[in-house]
């Protein structure tokens, strides 16, 4: 590992938060928070299992070994990374589902710019630590944000309030 200790120790924090029950964590606080629950927290819910049961099916038709001289121990099958992909769902569903909620162009700057941060540094941090090959990262990025992008237009259209 690289001896920058304090780089390490942040990029270990994403790669933990970024972990399924990480995910399930900020999915299930959408849920719980009465003014999030109908309009965030439900098309999240679907979202982030969509994502991850489609993620955990692509491992297993591809079968794409992981990188050989990990610093982190992880098993599984590498491409697409399922960090990448169930985060940038989780992170991305958050983001379009929450700029309905957002007041002003502060608040709206503001959950854009945690929600990609998060995306990113979670990604990012399995690169660094050699458990996926930077195609697995940006692979999952995308299809997360594909799987994000296509629930939250569903719920949308269902809702009737696209142009709210």
């Amino acid at each position: 590992i690289n001896p920058n200790k304090s780089k390490n120790a942040i990029l270990r924090f994403f790669s933990y938060i970024g972990e399924a029950y990480g995910v399930i964590a900020v999915t299930a606080v959408t849920m719980l928070i009465p003014a999030t629950r109908r309009r965030v927290g439900a098309p999240l819910s679907v979202t982030v299992i969509s994502a991850w049961l489609m993620n955990t099916g692509l491992k297993r038709l591809i079968g794409r070994a992981r990188p050989t001289e990990r610093l982190l121990e992880v098993g599984g099958y590498s491409f697409p990374s399922g960090h990448a992909a169930s985060n940038a769902a989780l992170y991305v569903g958050i983001m379009l589902l929450g700029l309905k909620l957002c007041k002003t162009r502060t608040q709206k700057a503001a959950l854009v710019s945690v929600c990609l941060l998060m995306t990113f540094f979670i990604g990012y941090s399995r690169v660094y630590f050699n458990v996926h090959y930077l195609s697995d990262v940006i692979s999952g990025w995308c299809f997360g944000s594909m799987v994000a992008i296509a629930v939250t237009e569903i719920y949308f259209r269902k809702q009737g309030n696209k142009d709210e």
